[in-house]
């Protein structure tokens, strides 16, 4: 899978969504005419004044009761032989390790780390500084833009308001994963100094936008009666390039970039007005976050060689396979439908059509 430096993501996104393969692939989001489509509930072209985060008032209540994830949660331990894959393992062990020497039982390390019940999102190892090497986890719901190593979780919560403080906190977060990044690069010297700078600057200023998209955020969660907490900065040291790379192929290109296209899909088919158009403002500037990791991940590519190339590449595609694999075994709640968060088919077919669209 590749994308060529600089291209803009944004109409990419609002093609996918409008896309026959998409439609196809979910069975319900047709075009009618007169505008609006035959997915989006009737609420959702309302601009009803008083925000709702019960389903008690809305027609559009699935069956069944309200369907709750874990947060995501991540941060780096000791690379130990016990975390390796062997015959206990699950059949498809491995799958997001991208070449590493030994395969890592993400399950295993999420399991132990934070109970049984929340799924492995992605594990990777990083250099440690010390010419060994630590392991990078991600468990739980881990769809949330870039996050920090060693970010301390946010519970996701179920109401309207709570999933909104939820997102508050992880946009707040992104603003200190875009610092460090642009911090890190700005160390470049010699040869891609200059293009590392101007990476660097639009790691600035994606850092800027994300302090806008988390004050939006808590302010839309407050008006569902919820204040969104604040996270702190994780302690940071130093990354070495290939660390950076690691984390950006899984982290920007995947994570991110899903993230961006749930967004265009928020602002089109979250079920309240007010809803939309919040999700329509920060959906512009995701993507651009987004292409951003792209860029970096062309730049590393052509600095770090072949081999590590290669190892980036599939770093990403096991990260992609296992965000397909998230997205089939996750079923819609109320509050997924009113945010206009894909679940199940959904989420399924707008993984697969964000791939299909980035390969070719």
């Amino acid at each position: 899978m590749g994308m060529h430096a600089s291209r803009s993501l944004a109409p990419l996104f609002l093609s996918i969504l409008a896309s026959p393969f998409f439609a196809l692939a979910c069975g319900d989001v047709v075009t009618v005419e007169g505008g609006g489509d035959a997915a989006t509930p009737a609420d959702a072209r309302a601009d009803g004044d008083a925000p709702d985060a019960t389903p008690g008032t809305d027609a559009d209540v699935p069956d069944g009761p309200i369907i709750t994830f874990p947060p995501c949660v991540s941060g780096t331990i000791a690379d130990e032989a016990k975390w390796c894959c062997d015959a206990n393992s699950d059949p498809n062990c491995g799958v997001s390790n991208g070449g590493d020497a030994c395969a890592i039982d993400c399950q295993r390390v999420c399991s132990a780390l934070t109970g049984p019940s929340i799924d492995a999102f992605s594990c990777y190892r990083s250099a440690d500084g010390d010419g060994g090497t630590t392991i990078q986890y991600l468990c739980g719901a881990c769809g949330v833009g870039r996050i920090p190593e060693g970010l301390a979780a946010c519970a996701e919560g179920e109401t309207v308001g709570e999933r909104l403080a939820f997102q508050a906190y992880y946009e707040a977060a992104s603003v200190f994963a875009f610092q460090d990044l642009a911090a890190t690069l700005r160390t470049a010297v010699g040869t891609g100094a200059a293009e590392c700078a101007g990476l660097a600057a639009r790691a600035e200023r994606a850092a800027g936008e994300e302090t806008v998209h988390s004050a939006s955020m808590a302010a839309l969660a407050t008006r569902y009666g919820v204040v969104a907490p604040r996270p702190e900065r994780p302690r940071v040291s130093r990354r070495e390039m290939i660390e950076l790379a690691r984390e950006n192929a899984v982290e920007g290109c995947v994570r991110e970039t899903y993230g961006a296209l749930v967004a265009a899909h928020q602002a089109r088919f979250a079920t309240r007005a007010d809803l939309r158009l919040a999700f329509a403002a920060i959906a512009a500037d995701e993507a651009s976050h987004a292409s951003l990791s792209w860029d970096l991940h062309a730049y590393f590519c052509s600095v770090l060689g072949p081999s590590v190339a290669a190892e980036l590449d599939a770093a990403r595609e096991a990260a992609f396979e296992a965000f397909a694999t998230d997205a089939a075994n996750r079923t819609e709640s109320f509050t997924d439908r009113v945010l206009g968060i894909p679940r199940g088919r959904r989420a399924v077919a707008l993984v697969a059509a964000l791939r299909q669209s980035l390969a070719a």
